[in-house]
């Protein structure tokens, strides 16, 4: 099981819908804030899974227990430091290993070193694979050939630089 946190509702609504169309044979859940009224049922529909992913945002940061959680992937940096640790916090439990990933930029490579002095979280570089690439010519086409996936997919860059914008480490997260 994996779970890929995102900043905003917007952005968990675009990628959810990008990763079923990308990834095929794995089951793909979706739960954010404004999801009240479904938010128990998917959550315990993703526990009972053996495998799939779910995407999310902080909604699903503390105070859950999802067993044999494989890898968090963050994404979009958390808004605090202690928003990481509860993120990270999903896998590894009760005995079990697990493994947690963060995606910066070169610009925001410094957060490492705020992490580890501010967290007392050491963390390791991991360097990406090159055919990564090859996803942007098919986000591209799905945007071109689905309105719908194109209002998302606006709704979630501009949710997504609204929340880089009010980032708690505005020195490393900066826009310019």
């Amino acid at each position: 099981k994996h779970l890929v946190f995102f900043s905003t509702c917007a952005c968990v609504e675009y990628y959810g819908k990008a990763l079923e169309a990308l990834v095929k044979g794995v089951q793909i859940m979706c739960i954010h804030g404004k999801m009240k009224h479904k938010r128990d049922k998917i959550f315990m529909g993703f526990r009972r899974l053996q495998s799939g992913i779910l995407v999310c945002t902080d909604v699903m940061a503390r105070g859950i227990d999802i067993p044999e959680v494989n890898w968090v992937l963050q994404y979009d940096p958390p808004s605090s430091a202690s928003a990481f640790v509860h993120r990270c916090g999903r896998t590894a439990r009760i005995g079990h290993g697990g493994s947690a990933l963060v995606f910066l930029l070169p610009m925001e490579e410094s957060y490492v070193s705020f992490l580890e002095i501010n967290q007392k979280c050491p963390l390791q570089e991991m360097k990406l694979q090159k055919n990564t690439g090859d996803l942007l010519p098919k986000l591209k086409s799905m945007a071109l050939a689905d309105r719908a996936m194109f209002e998302k997919g606006m709704k979630a860059f501009v949710s997504y630089v609204q929340a880089y914008a009010k980032h708690e480490c505005n020195l490393i997260f900066r826009i310019k």
